[in-house]
């Protein structure tokens, strides 16, 4: 056999450990595999439960499990435009009438009171 400084890198020790190695990868990339499928198959469910309960029952219907550390009310609506919308809603004409109306209302109860 080969007694140069690659020899080390053909010796039975190695070659069972790359073996191992190998094995072990193999079984990890199938056990995540396993996982994602199964994630898949609930999802598929919960969606076939939603469309046999009819279009009503929607609002009824639980959340899609993400898994054991994840529970459906840490779950809740971001709103990212929450400031426009007030600022935009402050500016609808309705709004505008109705606090002038207010306005002048308080106007005319002090007037009143002095």
């Amino acid at each position: 056999m080969f007694d140069g400084p690659l020899s080390a890198v053909y010796n039975r020790d190695n070659r069972l450990k790359v073996a191992r190695d190998e094995a072990a990868a193999r079984a990890q990339e199938e056990e995540e595999q396993a996982r994602a499928q199964q994630a898949e198959r609930e999802f598929r469910h919960q969606q076939l439960l939603r469309r046999a309960a009819g279009p009503n029952a929607e609002a009824e219907a639980p959340a899609p499990s993400f898994g054991a550390s994840q529970a459906a009310d840490q779950l809740e609506h971001i709103n990212f435009w929450k400031e426009d919308e007030l600022k935009l809603k402050e500016q609808h004409p309705e709004v505008v009438v109705s606090r002038q109306a207010f306005l002048r209302k308080q106007a005319y109860t002090r007037k009143a009171a002095t």
